[in-house]
């Protein structure tokens, strides 16, 4: 239902679901994608205390502002937050 209502609004941008399981559905994630028209959609697949995803959200948004690449940003992310990205489940697709 989202994905419908996003038609085009997020046009060559990234989104961040930061709510637990948004993620999970990566068929709606892809819909979603395709619908807003995100360059990105982001988010995670499950279950997480505030206090992890807090901190996965905010060292997600660090990468993003700093390597200006979602691809490299990723890659930042994973490496630096590989027990993170795990435990809340860190999924993306990106073009």
């Amino acid at each position: 239902m989202i994905a419908e209502q996003a038609q085009g609004s997020c046009k060559d941008k990234i989104v961040f679901f930061g709510s637990c399981s948004v993620a999970a559905d990566r068929h709606e994630l892809a819909r979603f994608k395709k619908h807003s028209g995100a360059s990105a959609v982001c988010g995670y697949t499950r279950e997480a205390d505030w206090t992890p995803s807090a901190a996965f959200a905010l060292l997600l948004l660090h990468a993003l502002a700093y390597y200006k690449s979602l691809p490299k940003a990723e890659r930042w992310v994973r490496r630096t937050a590989e027990g993170l990205c795990d435990h809340v489940g860190f999924a993306v697709l990106w073009e």
